[in-house]
């Protein structure tokens, strides 16, 4: 990856302590053990859930960690347990919510190298986040027994402004069905105005399922809040819906433009070019070499198609001396010539 005026990002193609004290970022604030509310729900004056509550805590409050259960409780609702948690909000309430409810920041020291440098880091975003603090947070638990107790998580990428208002997005999570890893995460402006957009790129691996699903996105924030402004499918199929040969996409992000180019691999009967196929069975694939690009419309706020996709030959060059070219595909084959080191393919 090369970092100057242009931004080029090569994707895909090859491959406790607790009280009142708080640490300042850029003029945010986060208490010493901060967690999100992820969703709104009641705060409990215990967590035997017998007595009623009213005490409401809305989605994105940030509020302070005083204490957890030792251990995981069971939600007979959703079948899975997580430990409660006692918190207080920022205008000084304190009480008891179940963990499935609140992303608890990560200790620094557990998260993958290429994270740590985003736990608790300054950054300005845009209007309302000039002066914020950037940090990871995650809810864990276990699924129920049905799914032998396997690991649970969602992991969440939180911004908080100098008054306490938070902004959040989940980038991973792992369950008994499946696992979302987050592979790139980048703070670049990719929108020219000057704020850093989050890019994200994700793998989405099914349970039992040998291969992934990667996926590239933008986030950027509009309104207070971060909102996807680009999402593209990296993962290459073939017509049988099997992995493609180039398997992923390649993606170029500048300013103001992102251009998506691929190599597809696709049925001779649909080759759209103008240069002979010429197979002798049904295992041949023709290919072709697909670019499209995208724009930033700062009145949609959002990247849309400026060019649609364009078909073109894929050229190449030999790797070694004396590669013969034959005229149909297989070892038996007439050749018809032998290509050069200097020589280029189409």
């Amino acid at each position: 990856m090369r970092i100057d005026t242009r931004t080029r990002l090569m994707l895909a193609c090859l491959a406790c302590v607790f009280g009142m004290a708080t640490l300042r970022a850029a003029g945010a604030a986060l208490p010493v053990s901060p967690a999100l509310a992820v969703g709104t729900f009641y705060l409990f004056p215990d967590t035997s859930l017998s007595a009623s509550s009213s005490d409401i805590v809305r989605e994105g409050t940030l509020l302070e960690v005083l204490g957890r259960t030792a251990v995981e409780h069971l939600d007979k609702d959703q079948n899975q347990q997580f430990p409660w948690f006692f918190v207080k909000t920022p205008d000084g309430r304190t009480g008891w919510v179940f963990g499935d409810g609140v992303a608890i920041l990560r200790p620094v020291e557990i998260l993958p190298e290429s994270l740590r440098p985003f736990q608790r880091r300054p950054v300005s975003l845009g209007v309302g986040f000039e002066d914020a603090v950037l940090w990871l947070a995650a809810i864990e638990g276990h699924d129920s027994k049905e799914y032998h107790h396997a690991f649970f998580g969602e992991y969440y990428i939180v911004a908080t402004n100098a008054a306490g208002r938070s902004t959040f997005l989940r980038h991973a999570g792992k369950s008994a069905q499946g696992e979302t890893r987050l592979r790139q995460f980048f703070l670049h402006d990719l929108t020219g105005d000057g704020k850093p957009e989050i890019t994200l790129e994700t793998a989405r691996r099914e349970a039992n399922e040998p291969t992934e699903n990667r996926t590239l996105e933008v986030f950027s924030l509009q309104n207070m809040a971060l909102r996807r402004v680009f999402s593209e499918n990296l993962t290459l199929t073939d017509a049988n819906g099997l992995p493609a040969p180039a398997l992923f996409k390649c993606v170029d992000l500048e300013p103001k433009t992102i251009r998506v180019e691929y190599v597809d691999h696709l049925p001779c009967a649909r080759y759209s070019l103008n240069y002979p196929s010429n197979v002798g069975g049904t295992q041949e694939q023709c290919i072709e070499f697909v670019t499209y690009t995208y724009s930033w419309n700062a009145r949609a706020n959002t990247f849309q198609i400026l060019y649609e996709p364009t078909r073109t030959a894929p050229t190449a060059m030999p790797l070694n001396f004396g590669v013969s070219v034959r005229k149909n595909p297989a070892l038996a084959g007439e050749v018809v010539g032998i290509l050069t080191m200097e020589g280029r393919l189409t």
